[in-house]
């Protein structure tokens, strides 16, 4: 597993208000942000330099992020020793859970800078009693956005049990999973730093959802949700791998010899081989294509696609919508595609589509995410707005 610093996650705070120099008290310039994680502020008029005093708390989660790194590579190496392997197969199980984490961390980032930053906006705009209901909204949507990486380390976990015939596949999956995921969890705390960017936290942070003592309870509750979660949760996809595992091996007819496995459906924004699409369309959901520009959905779709594409694409739109109101409709179509395009609503949305967003977010009652999904399933799948409204109701029973 990778331990430099080039693989370690980056974490930006938030960007602030330009301050004045805390000397002469003339605008200052930002200096470029070095790995130190604190931004830094020069005088334009008398030269002194500052930083915004951040840098130590974010040093302190890089370093145990680096210690957990160190930490995941030994187990690696000691996991694929007591799976029963030969070397050289015992050395590719281990550069494939290297190489899963390398992608997991690639995609992590973008995800922990969407979420942070719209999130950060969002609370800080919010008036003071609005604040606490903020943070739960904000931090639920960043919860879903890890339960999404979650269910990829297992998809690409599963196929690796098969391959190398793990005996004991619950306990390797669970074993596996640790590795990979625990260089993860300081970017829980990370992410709350951020959005808050106060030190200390403010007062109202204590009256959110559960009524946290610290910012370690909080991280507590994320990794509980991770976990328990009756549909993406840990306990939940460990079961579905274990009897997915079982079904492939009753079908084999328990044969000695590895059968050859399908790849791993690439991570989002990054492949884990080079035989391995970047990208995969989620099993389950609608499929866009393109055509001289625009985009539009495939048919037939089932009830339950039209659900999960719907519910994926009103979870990006609270981000998109919150951007928007923020940058009071600045924001440009560029900055959105960049900052959204490896969502399933990136994928998806044409220019079109983003500057209807701007103008809808911008007005003085903004349209609402979910009605802006509907609208834009509306126009699509070419279905009219009653009928997606009853297959979605129907789905959604189905679903209970």
């Amino acid at each position: 597993m990778p331990t430099d610093v080039s693989q370690e996650q980056n974490y930006p705070p938030p960007i602030s208000e330009t301050p004045n120099c805390p000397i002469c008290g003339n605008l200052s310039v930002m200096l470029p942000q070095t790995w130190r994680q604190c931004t830094e502020w020069r005088c334009s008029a008398c030269g002194h330099q500052w930083n915004d005093g951040k840098g130590a708390a974010f040093e302190a989660v890089i370093a145990e992020q680096r210690q957990l790194t160190v930490a995941a590579g030994e187990k690696a190496v000691q996991l694929a020793i007591a799976s029963g392997l030969d070397e050289g197969q015992a050395s590719e199980l281990l550069a494939a859970l290297a190489a899963i984490g390398t992608a997991l961390r690639g995609q992590w980032s973008p995800v922990w800078i969407e979420t942070c930053n719209a999130a950060h906006h969002a609370i800080h705009n919010a008036a003071a009693d609005d604040k606490p209901r903020a943070f739960n909204h904000w931090l639920d949507d960043w919860i879903d956005e890890l339960l999404e990486v979650q269910r990829q380390v297992f998809d690409h976990l599963q196929p690796l049990a098969i391959k190398y015939e793990i005996a004991s596949s619950e306990q390797w999956l669970s074993e596996a999973f640790e590795i990979i995921w625990s260089p993860l969890r300081p970017g829980y705390r990370a992410w709350i730093m951020a959005v808050l960017e106060e030190s200390p936290a403010p007062e109202w942070l204590w009256i959110t959802r559960g009524h946290p003592q610290s910012i370690e309870d909080i991280c507590a509750r994320i990794e509980m949700r991770l976990i328990r979660d009756p549909k993406n949760g840990r306990t939940q996809m460990l079961s579905e791998a274990v009897l997915a595992i079982t079904k492939e091996r009753a079908r084999a007819g328990g044969s000695s010899v590895a059968q050859p496995q399908e790849s791993a459906p690439a991570l989002r924004g990054a492949a884990v081989a080079t035989n391995v699409p970047p990208e995969v369309p989620t099993p389950g959901r609608i499929i866009f294509t393109k055509r001289k520009g625009r985009t539009f959905a495939e048919k037939p779709f089932s009830k339950a696609a039209l659900l999960n594409t719907y519910e994926a694409l009103s979870r990006t739109l609270v981000q998109v919508r919150a951007m928007v109101i923020a940058q009071k409709g600045s924001v440009s179509i560029e900055e959105l595609k960049n900052t959204f395009g490896r969502k399933e609503l990136g994928r998806a949305a044409d220019d079109e589509n983003w500057k209807t967003w701007i103008e809808i977010f911008a007005g003085k009652s903004p349209a609402t995410a979910k009605g802006a999904a509907l609208v834009f399933l509306e126009n699509k799948t070419t279905q009219p707005r009653g009928s997606l409204k009853t297959l979605l109701t129907r789905a959604r029973k189905e679903k209970r």
